[in-house]
């Protein structure tokens, strides 16, 4: 990963790569927001149609 202010590149170390080039916005907050509710699979829903 090369980061060099708000650009970054992360690379493959063995090939060099490049997998993905990103930009930092620095106006937003990238932290994940607490859930109010639980996520589906944290309740037992299973969304296997084949499930009985």
């Amino acid at each position: 990963m090369l980061i060099h202010d708000t650009d970054v590149t992360i690379s493959d170390t063995a090939t060099g790569e490049i997998i993905r080039e990103l930009t930092i916005d620095p106006t937003r907050d990238y932290q994940p927001r607490q859930r109010k509710t639980p996520r589906s699979e944290d309740r037992g829903v299973n969304d296997d149609p084949t499930h009985p």
